[in-house]
């Protein structure tokens, strides 16, 4: 290495979903595989620009961000044994956790926002067909200022 050089750790990333705003970015590790024979792929994520990060949890492919950035939906994964998933949405910057749904026995995938506020999703578990479902979001929480709200 010369002087005046740097050296750099670069971590390697399977994807990167960059939020419509440009604020935010979720970045999928290169540790997205299958968790057993066939299944959905899994991994963990770094969501970038925040103020906190959700739980060290495996999840899935899709992130959604809603049509303003508020939001990104996420699939976690919640059960190996029996397989099932649990649908979140993050409310950014915060990275406060709205769980959506915890399906028995299947999935609960984020499909598209239809609003800022309004994500469609589906649903599938052993034995049913796929069902979509709406979740609505709830209104803004107003950010505290400090001491007694001044």
């Amino acid at each position: 290495m010369s002087a005046g050089s740097s050296a750099f750790i670069v971590m390697s990333s399977f994807a990167i979903i960059q939020s419509p705003d440009g604020k935010y970015s979720v970045e999928q590790h290169d540790d997205f595989g299958e968790i057993g024979m066939g299944s959905p792929w899994f991994g963990h994520i770094t969501i970038h620009g925040t103020k906190a990060q959700p739980p060290n949890q495996l999840y899935g492919e899709a992130a959604l961000f809603s049509p303003d950035s508020r939001f990104v939906a996420l699939e976690e994964l919640f059960e190996t044994r029996p397989f099932r998933t649990k649908l979140v949405v993050v409310e950014l910057p915060r990275c406060k956790i709205f769980t959506v749904r915890v399906q028995p026995h299947g999935r609960a995938t984020p499909v598209r926002w239809v609003t800022p506020s309004k994500l469609v999703y589906t649903i599938w578990s052993v034995g049913t067909a796929r069902e979509n479902l709406e979740w609505d979001a709830p209104p803004p929480t107003p950010e505290k200022k400090g001491f007694l709200g001044l």
